[in-house]
């Protein structure tokens, strides 16, 4: 069930060129399911929010990580959060999420469209679920490639990544 609750930044990295995730903080009972996302906003502007992905498993728990690139104000204030200081999430939404009864799911997206497939990606690795993972994803340089360092471990668990850049994802006609 969705709550408004203030989270703690906990630490920021450089994920990939143009792009930051942010770990927050979360009540010890925020649960959630992959795929899902938050709303963010900062408590001096409570209407200005925006919605981002949860690129955490729901088994990883005190925390989400979200990732973003610098696209307007409120990104621009993220970005220049320092840790300790805080945010008001409010969450977690979305229906579209994993089915674990799934056989094979296909997973296409560009750009930080990533992130909630790295939530279901940590999450079928974490539980060992017997669900075929396909991610067909493109950006537009290999530098901006969200968490190219995690497609090998991902590949290791039976998950098949096919990553590209300079161009779309082409699936054919």
């Amino acid at each position: 069930e969705a709550r408004t609750f203030d989270s703690r930044l906990f630490h920021a990295a450089d994920e990939c060129l143009g792009v930051k995730t942010l770990r927050f903080e979360t009540p010890p009972d925020f649960n959630f399911l992959p795929g899902m996302w938050v709303m963010v906003c900062f408590p001096d502007t409570p209407k200005d929010c925006r919605a981002y992905s949860i690129a955490t498993s729901p088994l990883e728990k005190g925390y989400v990580e979200l990732s973003m690139a610098r696209v307007g104000t409120l990104t621009s204030r993220l970005f220049a959060l320092q840790p300790g200081e805080s945010v008001l999430m409010r969450g977690p939404y979305g229906r579209w999420t994993l089915d674990e009864r799934s056989p094979h799911a296909v997973m296409i997206s560009e750009g930080t469209g990533l992130t909630p497939f790295r939530s279901m990606c940590r999450y079928a690795i974490d539980r060992k679920l017997p669900t075929r993972l396909t991610i067909l994803y493109c950006a537009r340089t290999k530098e901006e490639q969200l968490y190219r360092l995690e497609y090998a471990q991902w590949r290791r668990h039976g998950i098949d990544v096919h990553a590209m850049a300079g161009g779309r994802v082409d699936i054919g006609t």
